[in-house]
């Protein structure tokens, strides 16, 4: 039997400096990979001044995490793509499984709360609507997992569009990806660095307080 563990570094009341809490944080966390603990799991929240869930950057403290620990796996418990721009997300959880080499587990989610929502993108916000806002998450995992595998994508989308159209792709004192360029020179296809250690990509859990009727099963990838 495997136990993972949940951490939310709570500090109701903030009581205790996020110094304290990051020293507190880096003992229990040797001790569960000294224990043989599975996955640690750190969520995403933001603005939380009631000290309650503040770990503003799973993928950041999952660097961390790599970097004091040889066993324990890395969760996003989770990750909120519609507070990320979905290229960024892409190249910071692909880092991060190289960091971690191959030891990452990802769990995204739609998110809860609306003043992170109408704080980061607006269009995606789950209270004012919430089929928009499934819409919006769904795209974003699908650009996630065409940058992870393609070597040269492109994306159209309701809200984004990769690259972006009309651009040159004008750097020419080193070699380009064919691939990469129409015959006029505009810069049609793309690609991200580092691709994830694990392949195609680490394991996806989709992980929310409502489900959809249209939902998909829970581990998805």
């Amino acid at each position: 039997m495997q136990f993972d563990y949940l951490f939310t570094m709570d500090n109701p009341g903030n009581a205790r400096s996020y110094r304290e809490l990051l020293d507190m944080a880096t003992e229990q966390i040797v001790h569960l990979d000294e224990s043989g603990f599975g996955t640690l799991w750190q969520g995403e929240h933001h603005f939380g001044g009631e000290g309650f869930e503040i770990n503003p950057n799973p993928i950041l403290a999952g660097a961390y995490v790599a970097g004091i620990t040889t066993r324990l796996r890395i969760g996003t418990g989770a990750v909120t793509p519609p507070f990320w721009h979905p290229l960024r997300l892409a190249e910071d959880l692909a880092l991060l499984d190289q960091m971690s080499r191959g030891r990452l587990d990802i769990g995204v989610a739609r998110g809860i709360q609306r003043r992170e929502f109408t704080n980061f993108y607006p269009a995606a916000d789950r209270g004012a609507d919430e089929q928009r806002n499934w819409r919006f998450f769904l795209e974003h995992m699908e650009i996630l997992k065409k940058a992870w595998t393609q070597e040269a994508f492109s994306h159209q989308g309701e809200f984004w569009t990769f690259p972006a159209p009309g651009i040159p792709d004008g750097a020419t004192w080193y070699p380009r990806n064919p691939l990469w360029r129409a015959e006029d020179g505009e810069y049609i296809a793309m690609s991200i660095i580092p691709k994830p250690y694990q392949k195609p990509y680490p394991s996806l859990w989709n992980l929310w307080i409502k489900r959809p009727a249209s939902s998909p099963p829970r581990r998805s990838g």
